[in-house]
């Protein structure tokens, strides 16, 4: 490693205002930079950065198979779409931002402002038929907040505390709630950079941490790619 180099880009993430720069090589830091009030326990909102764990949790249920695959219907886990509208929607319409659920201007506003955030989401009608259109939604992820808690009986956030946050050591790190304590699959990361470096790390080594696959690493492939022509530039969730 350069030390010169690294130098250089924390004096312009300083330049950019950025909070916290961590940089890994083979699972150690080696160069950490923090602005003015920040340290290696302080924490930020990842905001859309949670899909991306959201993301995680899926390939995790297809490797455990409590998911077939990306293509199963989100109706068999979701009573509310079992009709003929969105009993088509499949998981990885959902990843993939083209599902075809309602979106409009308003609709994430309003879903940030729902009590019950999953009600809110699966409540939504469809606009269009899957694989017509691309819309960054949020609600359209949170319905994945209510897949997850349908087929493992535990909220996202309870069941990454296992398989992610004690395995990676994000001991730090928390995920946000609506006010029934629904997981909030489209944001609500909480975690310092040291802890979102971990996460990233986990990517770079195609799923594997220290000597476990927790992660396939098909899974970490195809989500990473494009899923979709629409937008050329989206995986899943990523």
């Amino acid at each position: 490693m350069d030390s010169q180099i690294l130098t250089s880009a924390f004096r312009y993430a300083a330049r950019k205002e950025s909070k916290g720069v961590v940089v890994v090589r083979n699972g150690y830091i080696v160069g950490e930079w923090y602005g003015g009030g920040w340290g290696e326990m302080s924490r930020q909102h990842g905001y859309s950065v949670t899909k991306r764990f959201t993301s995680a949790l899926v390939g995790m249920l297809i490797d455990y198979t409590v998911f077939v695959n990306e293509n199963q219907v989100a109706s068999d886990f979701i009573q509310e779409w079992q009709n003929p509208a969105h009993s088509i929607v499949t998981i990885e319409n959902l990843l993939s931002m083209n599902s075809g659920l309602y979106w409009d201007i308003l609709t994430d506003v309003l879903l940030v402002l729902s009590r019950d955030q999953n009600s809110y989401a699966i409540g939504l009608p469809m606009q269009y038929l899957p694989r017509v259109t691309w819309v960054y939604s949020n609600s359209a992820t949170q319905v994945i907040s209510e897949l997850i808690l349908s087929a493992t009986g535990s909220q996202a956030g309870v069941y990454a505390l296992d398989r992610l946050k004690n395995v990676l050591g994000m001991w730090n790190a928390t995920w946000e709630t609506d006010r029934v304590h629904n997981t909030l699959t489209y944001a609500g990361i909480v975690a310092s950079a040291r802890e979102f470096a971990k996460f990233g790390y986990l990517y770079l080594r195609e799923g594997i941490w220290e000597d476990q696959q927790i992660l396939s690493e098909d899974w970490v492939m195809e989500s990473t790619q494009p899923s979709q022509s629409l937008n050329p530039f989206y995986g899943y969730l990523w």
